[in-house]
């Protein structure tokens, strides 16, 4: 049987789906206990007003929040096999090593007695379609990954950071990426600890960057001068792996009915590298025209960090087949110029998917 890429993209709302080559977890399994205290959340982790990731049990029917939090059982997981690890925490460690002064050996004690961070971030799957769901943001609660390697000593030969993790995924980035002063281990998310999807009991946040980039279940950190290539990187798929500038619409949703002269809301997300949203323009034309959405920034200072909320009004004026498309200006001047492309990927293979997103509606 054969489906249409937007019947596809139902599914994959309705699913909660990954797509090809990536894994999607069903819903998170109980996690080890802790014997340590749970984080703290910062006030922006209760600001949580429903989600954004596949599948989506409401949809937006006002203008999205500053940082529009998802709720973690909403996140999307996304694993390269069925593994998932299971960590006794009083068994746990972790190691710097490589290209290091000394080598630093640490346990979970070690990890909660360093200064504590809070932070808000956007995630989103290198696989992510135009309008997908494999994206979302949390809040998270950890240490500075730039402060543990500076512990450790940097080589003057390193270059690059491998990341290991206890499903055997590794990945690289480079040694300016992970010194990043925004780059972190976390060990909870919107104020609780990671589940054992979601990581447990440690995973990697870089800004800037895919989720591929970011590994779960840490368990070694290697500083090194080659970049060795991880299991998605083998693949093809980006291993510089930068995020590209997307905006999603929510609202109204594919096919939806709406009615002649009634004021319609178009509201939606985007998403960038550490450029930053700086505008988002609206089409209700098939882009034959645009006009500037109201921008929703999250709070400071998470605002490059974290997804973009935006919104507009649209009275239409005639019956028949709409085209509502979204297009995204970074902060660097650079916005989206792609079409949507034809098959199931939407062009994502390998860098991730700059596509226009657009959804079709019935005006009555």
């Amino acid at each position: 049987m054969q489906i249409s890429r937007r019947e596809f993209l139902r599914w994959l709302y309705a699913s909660g789906a990954t797509l090809a080559l990536a894994r999607c977890a069903p819903q998170p399994a109980p996690q080890p206990a802790l014997t340590a205290p749970a984080a703290t959340p910062t006030i922006f982790a209760q600001q949580g007003s429903g989600a954004f990731t596949a599948p989506p049990p409401t949809r937006l029917t006002a203008p999205p929040e500053p940082g529009r939090i998802t709720p973690t059982e909403q996140f999307y997981v996304v694993r390269y096999s069925d593994t998932i690890p299971v960590v006794d925490i009083n068994l746990w460690g972790m190691q710097v090593a490589g290209l290091v002064e000394r080598t630093l050996t640490l346990k979970w004690a070690d990890i909660l007695a360093r200064p504590q961070v809070n932070t808000m971030r956007t995630l989103e799957c290198i696989s992510n379609p135009a309008g997908g769901g494999l994206i979302g943001n949390a809040t998270w609660h950890g240490v500075s990954l730039r402060d543990l390697l500076n512990e450790a000593g940097i080589k003057s030969g390193a270059k690059f950071v491998t990341f290991e993790a206890q499903d055997d995924y590794l990945t690289t980035v480079a040694l300016e990426r992970a010194l990043d002063p925004n780059a972190f281990l976390v060990h909870s998310i919107n104020g609780a600890p990671l589940t054992r999807e979601h990581g447990f009991p440690l995973r990697v946040l870089i800004p800037g960057v895919y989720g591929q980039k970011q590994p779960k279940w840490i368990s070694r950190i290697v500083l090194t001068d080659q970049n060795e290539k991880g299991f998605w990187e083998q693949k093809g798929w980006s291993n510089d792996a930068t995020v590209q500038l997307n905006a999603r619409i929510e609202l109204p949703e594919d096919e939806a009915k709406i009615q002649r002269g009634a004021q319609t809301l178009i509201a939606g997300m985007a998403f960038a590298n550490l450029a930053g949203v700086r505008r988002v323009e609206i089409s209700t034309d098939a882009g034959a025209a645009w006009r500037e959405a109201t921008l929703v920034p999250a709070p400071m200072p998470y605002a490059k960090l974290a997804w973009m909320g935006w919104y507009t009004e649209w009275t239409p004026t005639q019956t028949g087949r709409a085209i509502i498309q979204a297009r995204a200006t970074d902060g660097a001047g650079n916005s989206q110029a792609a079409n949507e492309q034809a098959g199931l990927l939407s062009g994502v293979f390998p860098n991730g998917s700059a596509a226009i997103h657009q959804v079709a509606v019935t005006v009555e």
